[in-house]
């Protein structure tokens, strides 16, 4: 709770005259502006001071999250019920890292989570690979001299709650639990605009992304396996990406969120998804996109709806021994697309491309035709576009750039890797032949790229200087002939770095 604001609490309990002439008597306007910068931890402890601030001191109830974990719903139920907290929702956060059931040995010291039960183990006793790795946690948090380090629970009484956890998830799973609310958080939450997606929600040990209602219960010193990433359902699924099914464990909170946008009867007014795989090397099955199915169409027809704007698609795809993208011979992400806000395009377009890719021979990549599946109808009305990890050519990079209209304000080209060009090359063709410097207001250029000279996963952005030399007298940042990976000028440049895979990525999202 805020110092600042310890004594008029302690106060107002005990001299309730005293504070009568002080923190009482400021306008409601005063409180609401003094609480828009507490934590809901510290609003809930002042509203609990007295009855004054328990009707002036109003909680930070703008997004509210679910999961298949019952806590999660009940709590979405609780705030669809309140009168006054509903009216403010406008995200629902939709966790769909469900916890792992099993583990397989991979190599010596080495286990692989998946969401198939163990069959090895009796259910009560502590498996194997959930003793691995939590001795491993045990033995990181020592590592960096975790205040956790010396706090943590027993493995044994972990592994107890742990099993708590999994039953739960069971009998969710087994439900229309997660579906209903989605559909009373579309019925009851008048404001409600974003519907986001993560497998990411949990982050890492005692540092999690989103302080769910579910985490937040959690035991002091719960030691347990992150979930980091949508998980297969078995073992063998991690070394090769399976087919998409759209009857399956995998990615179930995105289908079903799909399934209620797409399908709902009430009217809502949802008009921003995001599947984000938040920097982790995941995202939504690229499976999807080979062929027609019943995700690929509720998602399609979500986007369709003419109040529709914003799109961020986190895509994984694995690519090794020849290996096809599945959207390469068919264009029904770009039908999709063109579809988008009633057909007149959205306002926001990221499209992100992660996984394990297989760098040597780089010309026989089946890499997708970017005007195949961003055809220029989606594009008309768009504000802020941003294409990550991509395998792309110059040229054609070049030649959709130039379709992007005049309402362009942003955009964004991260860790792209070159099959015929290079960083070096696409700046200046974009300042010699495209028109954006005659522009009002000019759109701003987004570059990043891994920085594998100083600090691993984490990605150099140079945004300053590429607009100095694209609108400017500045000089190229890129060196390198094409093909090459690429390096910027380090002791020219003022280079900003943003963690990409690290916990400085993720400060704590209080809910």
């Amino acid at each position: 709770m805020n110092s600042s604001i310890s004594p008029a609490i302690s106060s107002a309990s005990s001299n309730h005259e005293k504070v009568n002439c002080g923190v009482l008597d400021l306008p409601v306007e005063i409180i609401a502006a003094i609480c828009s910068h507490l934590p809901n931890s510290s609003i809930k402890h002042l509203r609990l001071s007295c009855a004054f601030f328990s009707v002036t001191a109003r909680l930070h109830i703008e997004r509210v999250f679910l999961s298949a974990h019952q806590h999660d719903i009940e709590v979405l139920h609780s705030v669809a019920n309140n009168e006054i907290l509903r009216s403010r929702v406008v995200e629902i956060i939709y966790d769909d890292a469900l916890l792992a059931h099993g583990g397989t040995s991979f190599e010596e010291d080495e286990w692989i989570l998946h969401l198939a039960p163990d069959d090895v183990q009796e259910e009560a006793s502590m498996p194997d690979w959930f003793n691995f790795i939590c001795t491993q946690n045990e033995k990181i948090l020592k590592q960096q001299k975790s205040e956790h380090a010396d706090q943590l629970l027993s493995r044994s009484d972990s592994w107890s709650y742990y099993r708590k956890l999994l039953q739960q998830q069971d009998e969710v799973l087994n439900s229309n639990a997660v579906l209903h609310a989605l559909e009373t958080g579309l019925e009851r939450f008048p404001a409600l605009r974003r519907i986001t997606i993560t497998p990411a929600a949990h982050g890492w040990l005692f540092e999690p992304l989103y302080m769910t209602p579910t985490i937040r219960a959690f035991p002091h010193g719960f030691n347990y396996p992150v979930p980091s990433g949508w998980l297969p359902e078995t073992a063998d699924a991690w070394f090769e990406l399976s087919e998409w099914d759209d009857a399956g464990i995998e990615y179930w909170g995105f289908r079903l969120a799909m399934q209620a946008l797409a399908r709902s009867k009430q009217s809502h007014q949802v008009t921003d998804v995001r599947i984000e795989a938040n920097e982790l090397i995941t995202g939504l099955n690229s499976h999807i996109l080979g062929q027609p199915g019943i995700a690929l169409t509720d998602l399609a027809t979500t986007i369709a709806r003419p109040a529709f704007r914003h799109l961020h698609l986190d895509l994984f795809w694995e690519e090794r021994y020849g290996y096809r993208w599945p959207g390469v011979d068919n264009d029904l992400l770009g039908c999709a697309l063109a579809g988008a806000a009633g057909g007149r395009g959205l306002e926001y377009l990221s499209l992100a491309m992660n996984g394990w890719i297989v760098e040597d021979n780089l010309e026989d990549n089946h890499s997708p035709f970017l005007q195949k599946f961003i055809p220029p109808e989606s594009l008309a009305s768009l504000k802020h576009f941003r294409l990550s990890g991509f395998y792309v050519n110059s040229t054609d990079l070049l030649i959709l750039l130039a379709t992007l209209p005049t309402t362009l304000e942003r955009v964004d080209l991260i860790l792209l890797q070159f099959i015929d060009g290079s960083y070096e090359e696409l700046l200046v063709q974009m300042k010699n032949r495209l028109d954006w410097r005659s522009r009002n207001p000019r759109p701003a250029i987004g570059i990043g790229f891994p920085d594998t000279i100083l600090i691993q996963e984490q990605v150099i952005c140079i945004d300053d200087e590429v607009n100095s030399f694209i609108y400017n007298d500045g000089e190229n940042p890129f060196i390198g002939q094409p093909g090459e990976r690429e390096i910027a000028r380090l002791m020219r440049a003022q280079v900003g770095r943003v963690p990409w895979a690290n916990q400085a990525r993720w400060p704590l999202q209080d809910s």
